[in-house]
């Protein structure tokens, strides 16, 4: 699944930031959000497969973690 966030910027010249990222389930998910949390301040989107979730990155990592889905970080097997 595709997972992108997208910071809006400020102003013509002052860009946000971009995360465009292929994860492999919910556990590498929450693990690029929680280290998007650390980056991403500014109003921004999360889309998920193209389709946005609507929600900020916060409340996505508090709804993954309420399922019980641990981090799983990248190219761990």
């Amino acid at each position: 699944m595709r997972l992108r966030i997208e910071e809006r910027p400020l102003d013509h010249d002052v860009w946000g930031n971009l995360i465009d990222v292929e994860v492999e389930g919910e556990g590498e998910e929450l693990a690029v959000l929680e280290l998007a949390q650390r980056y991403v301040k500014r109003e921004h989107t999360v889309e998920r497969d193209g389709k946005p979730i609507g929600k900020p990155i916060d409340e996505r990592v508090i709804e993954l973690k309420g399922k019980g889905v641990r981090p799983r970080r990248r190219g761990r097997r």
